[in-house]
């Protein structure tokens, strides 16, 4: 073997190994595929206890993100399950306005979750469904299928207005994420405040529309942020109203490959080898 050789080999060799043990993990960026949202009816006159709410098209390894509100004393989430057999784990809950209710002193008012499920299959349609148990208002399913993200390590916040206080400001505790992470909250009030129309996310989010009509919720969302952590903030432009709200990060999914940054070191690496053993050889070539 030449010394050229050589030296190309030296260089090979360390810049595999810097990849290989030292070089950071290359990420995926989080992408919504789709949304879609549905909800029972508005605060009265309600008569059923169950919302449905379907996506289309949806695709094996994809993770989906569901944001779900209720509104009224005596009223919890009993289940949710979808058509193609996803295991749901919930990620926030967050309960609040204690007292709303007259002989219910103690019990909250407004409730919000968040959930999450990672398909194991695709179908050409799925479809969610969310059991309360009663058909009081209030209710809202919002669901977002995303691809290149992780639920390992998935991170949540929740905030709520101190009871009694009505606020203009929605936010969480900080919750810290990896550049193009999904970003997700839901916030459940008991009056309009949180449709778009009066409602202004946080810088670089995205509202989702409440379809349901239902005027007790409102989400925003981003895949593109990389200022980590947020808090979630959304102002609302009317009088105060009582809210929860509840919020999840999810990163991006490590990708396999060979990482730019850990060639570019390994190179620098080895050349410096290949000069320092271009020295020794001189010194001892001379003596």
């Amino acid at each position: 073997m030449t010394y050229r050789r050589y030296k190309v080999g030296i260089v090979v060799v360390v810049c595999l190994a810097f990849v290989l043990l030292g070089a950071p993990p290359v990420h995926a960026a989080s992408t919504l595929v789709q949304q879609n949202n549905a909800g029972n009816c508005a605060h009265s006159g309600c008569t059923g206890s169950s919302v449905q709410v379907s996506l289309q098209n949806v695709a094996s390894g994809d993770v989906l993100v569901v944001a779900v509100n209720w509104f009224y004393v005596f009223q919890n989430l009993t289940s949710l399950v979808d058509s193609v057999g996803s295991s749901f784990t919930q990620a926030a809950y967050v309960s609040g306005w204690v007292g709303c209710a007259i002989g219910a002193p103690t019990s909250p008012c407004l409730f919000a979750a968040i959930f999450y499920a990672t398909l194991s299959s695709g179908a050409s349609s799925d479809t969610l469904t969310a059991t309360f148990s009663r058909p009081t208002g209030g209710q809202n399913v919002y669901v977002y299928e995303i691809s290149g993200v992780t639920t390992a390590g998935a991170a949540t916040g929740t905030g709520a207005a101190p009871d009694a206080t009505r606020g203009t400001t929605f936010s969480t505790v900080p919750v810290s994420f990896q550049s193009g992470a999904f970003l997700l909250a839901i916030v459940s009030s008991d009056t309009i405040g949180c449709t778009p129309s009066y409602t202004t996310p946080t810088p670089g989010f995205t509202t989702s529309t409440e379809n349901s009509g239902a005027l007790s919720s409102c989400t925003e969302w981003s895949d593109t942020l990389s200022s980590s952590p947020t808090t979630f903030t959304m102002t609302y432009s009317g009088l105060g109203i009582n809210w929860v709200e509840a919020s999840i990060a999810l990163n991006p999914s490590v990708i396999s490959g060979f990482p730019i940054e850990g060639i570019i070191i390994g190179s620098i690496l080895g050349v410096a080898l290949v000069t320092l053993l271009r020295r020794k050889r001189r010194v001892t070539e001379e003596t």
